[in-house]
């Protein structure tokens, strides 16, 4: 199961402030108190403490399992965003906002723990319920298509959506709710398909498919 990353980076807004944080460790092993470092200038302790409280309570929601090459990305009951990309490295990345990304699929040791893609590498995301947003970036679809690799996306219960990549992209709508888009990324029960802005996307509706939900290019495309 994932807990909070060991290192996290990025800036989070405090107040009416946006601040530069450099990193956010656990005091101890196992602990859920956390020191910061901040970029500039340091804020009072209210919002530090503002801080950690936020990581806390809106960014611990994925439980991840790893069997051999299959790694599966598990939401819960509520409203879950979740970005994936892949690094230099073809190392899975994920955000809960599209801002910060971590690389550890296994918060509970000390040590960074990747999962790098391989030919036999299967990713499955399963959000559970609640109104569910998967976003994929065009590294990790370019970098499924190179290995042969694939991702499954399950929607589950509540109305869920697939936003597409920066690439050109190709949907095609198989069956009830189901399909794939660019070939290696797969949806089941999913009811929302929404292409990126300002590409060429092309929806594909096959004999006896069907989408109960939203289809949507996107603004310019």
């Amino acid at each position: 199961m994932m807990n909070e990353p060991n290192s996290i980076l990025g800036s989070f807004q405090t107040g009416n402030n946006e601040t530069n944080v450099n990193s956010l460790v656990p005091e101890e092993s196992g602990s859920e108190i956390y020191s910061s470092s901040l970029v500039g200038e340091s804020l009072p302790e209210e919002d530090e403490l503002e801080i950690t409280a936020r990581l806390l309570e809106e960014e611990s929601y994925l439980e991840t399992n790893l069997e051999q090459d299959t790694i599966s990305l598990l939401g819960n009951s509520q409203d879950n965003d979740l970005y994936l990309r892949t690094n230099v490295d073809q190392e899975l990345e994920y955000s809960y906002d599209g801002i910060t990304f971590w690389g550890d699929i296994n918060g509970e040791t000390s040590e960074l723990e990747p999962y790098q893609l391989s030919d036999n590498s299967q990713i499955i995301v399963d959000l559970k319920e609640g109104l569910d947003r998967l976003f994929v970036d065009q590294s990790l679809s370019e970098d499924l298509a190179n290995f042969g690799a694939t991702l499954t996306f399950y929607g589950g219960e509540g109305s869920d959506s697939l936003m597409g990549t920066q690439l050109n992209s190709l949907w095609e709508i198989e069956g009830e709710n189901s399909g794939n888009l660019n070939q290696y990324i797969l949806f089941e029960d999913l009811e929302n398909l929404i292409g990126e802005e300002d590409n060429q996307d092309t929806f594909i509706l096959k004999e006896g498919a069907s989408l109960s939900g939203v289809l949507d290019g996107g603004e310019g495309g």
